[in-house]
């Protein structure tokens, strides 16, 4: 699901969303638009694939 004619900006964003939800939970309700919009227009990346980016930056920065 790359960003392309058949996916919505919208679209990416709920699996976007979804994926980084349940990658971290404590995110629900505190997803970072600016960010999500930002792997959005970048393109090249699934909303999994910065989902996963994104939990993975959250657990490092959490452990500091």
């Amino acid at each position: 699901m790359q960003r392309n004619h058949k996916v919505t900006q919208q679209q990416w964003l709920a699996a976007y969303e979804a994926a980084l939800v349940a990658a971290v939970p404590a995110l629900a309700g505190k997803v970072d638009w600016d960010t999500a919009n930002y792997f959005y227009y970048r393109g090249g990346d699934t909303p999994q694939g910065a989902a996963a980016h994104m939990a993975q930056r959250w657990a490092d920065h959490d452990t500091d």
